[in-house]
């Protein structure tokens, strides 16, 4: 019975051999950044997502903004830095930097209404429905209206203009798209253009089916139907609009009677 303990140490031996083995080959941290850059200047929409590899899980995190989470969110720009603890004992600190997104931005009309802008190709568009009822000088427009003439509607869907409005209410360094520049879009988007340019398409432009109002005065189509003004005069006292569909895919180019009253996103001038 006293030969057991002896006959027992090359056991315990092997095992604390293995266990050294074992942290030996434990992999080193390593951290890898995914940014998402803030869109709209003074925002604060960024955030990171952060993968951990090697070390023991369960992993400490510690960021320069106090955030204790794996991932951050709902940031603005700047620097953030972190320490990641693994339960093995190692540590490592790295930082990454949350910009404004070089694709994205605002313009603000007369009344205040701040809208977000993005690049599409070589183009800047306005990525919501306007909502303004002043020119850029300050002036009242005619031709204004609000689905349903329920101001409920007007923050969600902006306002619907006839296309002298729609001429007349353009920010400064910003247009109403001629025909032409409707063109250079759709064929810079190609096949399924219009999915590309409505909400949760791949654009950002986000367009949503905000239907519109005819010249006698009546509303249709809410949630299901969209039209946008180009510059362009057509004939007949009609003016080129581009059309989308919730059920469609692509983009559809017909034209309107000016004194119906539609959506209107602008561009930026060259």
């Amino acid at each position: 019975m006293k030969l057991l303990p002896v006959l027992l140490m090359p056991i315990l031996i092997l095992l604390v051999q293995c266990e050294n083995e074992v942290d030996s080959e434990m992999e080193p941290l390593t951290l890898a950044f995914e940014v998402a850059h803030v869109t709209n200047e003074g925002g604060s929409d960024g955030a990171i997502d952060l993968t951990v590899s090697g070390g023991e899980q369960p992993y400490q995190f510690s960021w320069s903004n106090g955030e204790v989470t794996e991932d951050i969110e709902n940031l603005i720009v700047g620097v953030y830095t972190v320490l990641v603890q693994s339960h093995d004992g190692q540590s490592l600190v790295d930082s990454a930097e949350v910009k404004q997104d070089p694709d994205s931005g605002t313009v603000t009309d007369y009344e205040g209404y701040s809208y977000r802008t993005i690049k599409i190709g070589d183009q800047w568009w306005m990525a919501e429905n306007l909502k303004t009822t002043h020119t850029a000088d300050g002036s009242d427009l005619t031709g204004v209206f609000v689905y349903n003439n329920s101001s409920s509607y007007a923050d969600e869907y902006g306002r619907l203009y006839t296309w002298e409005a729609a001429l007349s209410a353009c920010p400064g360094g910003w247009h109403l798209p001629s025909d032409e520049e409707w063109g250079i879009l759709e064929n810079y988007l190609g096949s399924d253009a219009g999915t590309k340019l409505k909400v949760g398409g791949s654009t950002g432009f986000n367009a949503k089916m905000a239907g519109y109002r005819d010249e006698a005065g009546g509303f249709d189509l809410l949630g299901v139907w969209t039209m946008f003004w180009s510059s362009t005069y057509y004939t007949n006292d009609h003016a080129y609009v581009r059309n989308l569909f919730a059920d469609q895919t692509g983009i559809v180019r017909s034209g309107v009677h000016v004194n119906d009253a539609v959506s209107v996103r602008y561009i930026k001038d060259d």
